[in-house]
Formats: structure tokens, C-alpha cells, sequence
């Protein structure tokens, strides 16, 4: 997206949890404005993405939901100089997955590649479950969706998310434990409290290019049968 541009999706559905990841894709290191509208009653959110070189920062994500609103949208004013990169994540979206990876996570227990603009989905099975995440770089950013939840994991934490990282736009994605955050030291996350129930789980890499290139993800049932 680049001046004088907008990008809208107008089918959000009640019930679930969105997320919109924004890169900052100028060319130069300057700041990218992006104005930000979900509501006819509200006025135009401005959100500043920070400058990078060659689109190689981490994601700003936003968050809003479908009982909130049918509808968001984006823009660059038109005498924006910067060039943003901006996809939506939920359970049912995107439907267009061009520029993405977008494949079923299988429930083995073998480690994936999980890299920049990666969309995994699974349904998991009754019982329980592990999900699994490594990364040796510093501060790899994940993002886990459930139906109306979403948790941003954070792998061998740095500095830490920066100040506005996360946008949350309306009452439910304000509300606490709607969006929760899981900043881990080390460069394996576990987490083996997963419980499978028949509701479908997706999990988007949140960071850049280099930062996820080494970056993989697992799940696997801890209910098997045995024999």
C-alpha cells in the first residue's frame, strides 16, 4: 500500500478475533502513518509503524473484533512517502492467501518452518496437546489464535515489544485476557496444557524475514492410544 491508498475488509463476523499485521516496507528508515478506521462513530485511529531498512522489522499488530465491528480499514494519506505491507489473520481468514504460507499444522510432533507471514491451522483432537516453538534468534514474535483469544509469544525476550506494538481497537479486544502476552527467555517455548476439543487453533509468525528464518513450530497429542 502506498499514498492516496486504502485497503478495507468489510466481512468481519461477530464472535471472532482478528488480527492485522502491519509492516513497515519503505524503502528508507522513516516512520509510516497509517490511519485507521473501524468505526462510522469514531474518528480515524493513527498508528505509527517504526522505520526500518528494506522491510526488515517485526509486525505491529492490531487487533478487533467481529461483535465490535463488519469492518476495518486502512490508509496512507497522500502525501505519505512510506509503503506499508498489511494482511489479516483470524480462524476463517485470510481467504486469498497470495504472498502467504498458509497450510494445515500436522498433529505429529515434527518441527515445521515457521516463517515471516506463515499461517498454520489445525483442528485439535480430543484430549491434550503440546505446542512447541523454537527459535535461536533474539526475540521472535508468534502470534496464537483461538475463536475469540489470541496470545503474542514472544521467544528469547530482548528488549521487548515496542511501546504501541500491539493495537487493540474496540471494548473486547481491550478487555483483559482477550489478548494476552507470553514474553519467554529461552529459545524453546512449551506449552503442554493445550486442550483439544474439536475447536480449530491458528498460529501466524508475527516477525520479520531474518528474524524468522530458523524459526519452527510443532504440536502433538499427549492423548494417543497406545497399542
Amino acid at each position: 500500500m502506498r499514498a492516496g491508498q486504502s485497503a478495507r475488509c468489510k466481512t468481519l463476523s461477530k464472535g471472532e478475533l482478528y488480527t492485522v499485521l502491519l509492516y513497515n516496507s519503505t524503502e528508507f528508515d522513516q516512520i509510516a502513518s497509517i490511519m485507521v478506521v473501524w468505526s462510522n462513530d469514531i474518528p480515524p485511529q493513527i498508528i505509527d509503524l517504526p522505520g526500518t531498512t528494506g522491510n526488515s522489522g517485526p509486525a505491529t499488530m492490531l487487533f478487533v473484533s467481529g461483535s465490535d465491528t463488519d469492518f476495518v480499514t486502512l490508509s496512507l494519506g497522500a502525501t505519505s512517502t512510506a509503503s506499508i505491507q498489511a494482511v489479516i489473520f483470524s480462524l476463517s481468514m485470510p481467504t486469498n492467501s497470495e504472498g502467504i504460507t498458509n497450510k494445515p499444522l500436522p498433529v505429529d510432533g515434527n518441527l515445521y518452518p515457521f516463517q515471516k507471514l506463515t499461517r498454520y491451522y489445525a483442528v485439535l483432537p480430543e484430549g491434550w496437546c503440546e505446542l512447541s516453538l523454537v527459535s535461536k534468534k533474539t526475540q521472535f514474535i508468534s502470534i496464537q489464535i483461538c475463536c475469540n483469544t489470541a496470545t503474542v509469544i514472544v521467544l528469547n525476550k530482548g528488549s521487548g515489544l515496542y511501546k504501541g506494538q500491539i493495537q487493540k481497537l474496540g471494548a473486547i479486544a481491550q478487555k483483559e485476557g482477550t489478548v494476552s502476552v507470553i514474553e519467554w527467555p529461552k529459545q524453546t517455548y512449551t506449552d503442554p496444557d493445550i486442550k483439544g476439543d474439536g475447536a480449530s487453533r491458528v498460529w501466524v509468525c508475527a516477525d520479520s524475514k531474518a528474524n524468522s528464518e530458523d524459526a519452527k513450530i510443532a504440536l502433538q497429542t499427549l492423548s494417543a492410544m497406545l497399542g
